[in-house]
């Protein structure tokens, strides 16, 4: 604690005199660059509410020296294609037919080999953590701690750190990824990837993930231009297979979280890459395609409520609704005060989930494993802001007993107040 206590304070007084001049919006996209930029002066002015949280991202960034990097030519397998740097998966919740070896066999089931792999809905195969999920996953989440470390303190070893993750998934030769998908959550014995698939690589959008982090790098050296457009090339050519491919194509037709995350997804790399108009695009047509078919005019996901974890994947889809939105805010498209004329939006399937997130209501579908209500946390505090209603910073009281003062969300959406 005092180490961390001692690198806080080192770093402040390094990024105050760093900042005698203006501190400039970052290039943003699911972060206000013009919060950002108002937080960072704050932190700098040391605001005693900022502080706790400012402690908890260094202390989370003081572990991301520690891991990786990861890169896609780290895994044991290799995909149909022959090469490692081919990103791969296999199924979430697929398993091998003969799983149950005291259950009689499985019509079609060949019971040496055990394929065809069969769905097991809401169980987690083990397997999956020895393909490219769980790093990719792992490197986008590191690196997005850095960045905003790098950004509120003016720590260049974070910035270091970060670069140095970021390349060497996607830019170094030897170690890159290719950008495609075509080997994602395979199942075995049906096929060598499926297009929902493509979902794994939304952590490279999600929680701000690798297109935000980049942006607070600028101003480091060792994130010159010249790295930044070539990732951006990388994105785009990323983007071109999302829009063009035949499992792209499949997975752009789903109704429900999977749909809304391709479109965070595709919105999220065209903004990067400068293609605001294909953003545009789709952020006009996501209310008619995604929020009407899911949202019910009471506010249920009946799609996700058919689940095994159907509180989670109410959640994921009103996480994936929140980042497009906040996307589509950089085309000038506004999916959060979006009502269909019976009433379906985004607002309405929040205040669906509100009274069993604080625990005033019992859930009533199904939840095979325990579920932390406390992620709501950085909606409840969205919503604040979006719709300018207190009620949801009210509602964060009836969360799970934890201080909230100390989350990172505080430097990302400040907590609201009243003029």
């Amino acid at each position: 604690m005092q180490m961390i206590t001692t690198i806080l304070f080192t770093c402040l007084i390094a990024l105050e005199a760093s900042c005698k001049v203006a501190i400039v919006n970052p290039r943003t996209f699911t972060w206000d660059p013009a919060v950002m930029a108002q937080t960072k002066t704050n932190v700098v002015k040391g605001d005693p509410t900022l502080m706790p949280a400012v402690h908890e991202l260094v202390s989370q960034a003081e572990l991301s020296m520690l891991y990786g990097p990861w890169s896609v030519m780290d895994k044991k397998y290799t995909p149909p294609s022959g090469s490692k740097h081919d990103y791969m998966s296999i199924g979430t919740y697929y398993w091998p037919c003969n799983w149950n070896q005291t259950a009689p066999p499985l019509a079609g089931c060949n019971q040496t080999t055990g394929l065809p792999w069969i769905r097991r809905d809401g169980e987690m195969n083990p397997m999956r953590l020895e393909y490219d999920s769980y790093p990719l996953e792992s490197m986008a989440t590191n690196a997005t701690v850095l960045g905003l470390a790098y950004y509120f303190t003016g720590n260049e070893s974070y910035a270091n750190r970060a670069a140095m993750i970021v390349s060497r998934w996607f830019l170094d030769p030897s170690t890159l990824m290719n950008p495609n998908m075509m080997y994602a959550q395979a199942q075995p014995g049906t096929n060598d990837g499926f297009y929902g698939g493509i979902i794994d690589s939304r952590p490279f959008i999600e929680y701000g993930g690798i297109i935000n982090a980049v942006a607070l790098l600028e101003g480091s050296p060792v994130w010159p231009a010249s790295k930044d457009r070539a990732l951006q090339e990388w994105f785009k050519q990323y983007d071109t297979w999302l829009l063009t491919s035949d499992a792209g194509k499949e997975e752009v037709q789903e109704v429900n979280n999977h749909g809304t995350w391709y479109d965070v997804q595709t919105t999220a790399y065209a903004l990067y890459s400068g293609d605001n108009s294909s953003a545009k695009k789709i952020c006009t047509l996501a209310p008619g395609r995604r929020i009407a078919p899911q949202v019910q005019p009471n506010g249920t996901l009946p799609y996700e409520l058919a689940r095994t974890k159907a509180f989670w994947y109410t959640y994921f889809a009103i996480e994936a609704f929140f980042e497009l939105g906040s996307l589509c805010r950089c085309v000038q498209v506004d999916l959060f005060n979006f009502t269909t004329s019976d009433g379906r939006s985004i607002r309405k399937a929040l205040d669906f989930i509100v009274p069993y997130a604080t625990g005033k209501m019992t859930w009533p579908y199904q939840q095979i494993i325990p579920f932390d209500r406390g992620v709501f946390f950085p909606y409840f505090r969205r919503a604040a802001i979006i719709w300018s209603d207190l009620a949801y910073e009210a509602a964060i009281l009836s969360l799970p007993d934890i201080d909230y003062t100390g989350d990172i969300t505080n430097l990302e959406f400040p907590k609201y107040q009243e003029e």
